[in-house]
């Protein structure tokens, strides 16, 4: 790739010389609604965990969760 300036002569006439100059707003556009997709993403996902964990903590009863929590026995899903 060539930046097709062979002279520094003349700074003050020389433009951008990064690769794809003017998409800049389009990239910027691009990332924050990438961005905001992995929050709803991420948003729905842990719901979803936290719904499950829920149930299975329902489930099992508060005696169980607690045992588990402390390391004395596993969760059961009856």
């Amino acid at each position: 790739m060539s930046t097709g300036i062979s002279s520094w002569a003349n700074p003050d006439t020389i433009g951008a010389i990064y690769p794809f100059v003017g998409s800049e707003m389009l990239l910027t556009i691009a990332g924050v609604v990438f961005w905001i997709w992995w929050h709803i993403k991420q948003i729905r996902d842990e719901n979803r965990e936290l719904a499950e964990a829920a149930a299975a903590h329902r489930s099992a009863g508060l005696d169980k969760v607690m045992e588990q929590h402390r390391g004395i026995s596993p969760v059961a899903s009856d």
